[in-house]
């Protein structure tokens, strides 16, 4: 479970970084949706609520692939 989190982070993550102006989701949107995660990335143990609601969010958002570039 753990890997597969941490996984799905780094890909959002890199789409983060190749996000372009106007595509579906800016910056605001992942740091504010990834920051409840830090401590788990950090740390370790398991992930918080908040953590896999933003990972959702995130997917939900970016819902193609032109979206998650």
């Amino acid at each position: 479970m753990k890997g597969i989190v941490i996984a799905m982070l780094v890909v959002l993550v890199l789409a983060h970084l190749m996000v372009q102006q106007g595509e579906a989701v800016n910056c605001g949107q992942v740091n504010s949706n990834l920051a409840p995660c830090v401590t788990y990335l950090t740390s370790g143990g398991v992930p918080p609520e908040a953590c896999c609601k933003g990972v959702e969010n995130i997917k939900a958002i970016a819902q193609t692939t032109a979206d998650r570039r």
